[in-house]
């Protein structure tokens, strides 16, 4: 029979939390913990953290599905309004359903060029539509010149779109998953 002097002493944790105030007096209670309880919830404390950690790394994968650039913004021939001036012209983006921004306005210009770089990530994992509207800003309303609508596919791509009798637009795009 094992003897009971030689055996490891039970391990107690002592903690003090302050519950309230009462009369100037605080009152406290006392948590004691065996040293097997300590093992126990230090475990669950690294199970729950690596849970907790895979979770979120598997959430950050399915969130984002892909990035999309699109830059280089030109346009040729644009028509303005009714009297055939030259066209305010700007770009709208959007892709997948999400509004992706527009371009400054380019004044009386039939050939704007535009600097905006547009990057867009994409919240699922299949490529989509890009969806290019050019305009014409004018004081009323703006006229809608044409639309260029592109399949997108992996890579770098440079595009040239027909928006009708109102010109062309060109621009780059990549799109990596």
């Amino acid at each position: 029979m094992p003897d009971k002097c030689h055996q490891p002493p039970l391990m107690l944790i002592y903690i003090k939390t302050q519950r309230a105030k009462t009369d100037g007096q605080t009152l406290d209670s006392r948590i004691y913990i065996t040293r097997f309880a300590f093992s126990f919830l230090k475990a669950m404390a690294s199970y729950l953290s690596m849970t907790l950690g895979l979770l979120f790394l598997c959430m950050l994968a399915g969130v984002h599905g892909g990035q999309l650039r699109v830059w280089n913004l030109h346009a040729k021939n644009l028509e303005g309004d009714l009297e055939r001036s030259q066209a305010d012209g700007y770009v709208k983006i959007s892709w997948g359903g999400q509004n992706g921004g527009m371009t400054n306005f380019n004044m009386n210009n039939a050939n704007p060029s535009w600097t905006a770089k547009f990057i867009l990530e994409e919240e699922t994992n299949s490529p989509s539509s890009l969806k290019l509207e050019v305009w014409d800003k004018d004081l009323k309303h703006d006229d809608h010149l044409g639309t260029c609508i592109v399949e997108v596919m992996s890579g770098t791509h440079n595009k040239q779109c027909d928006i009708g009798s109102k010109g062309s637009l060109l621009f780059n795009y990549s799109y990596s998953p």
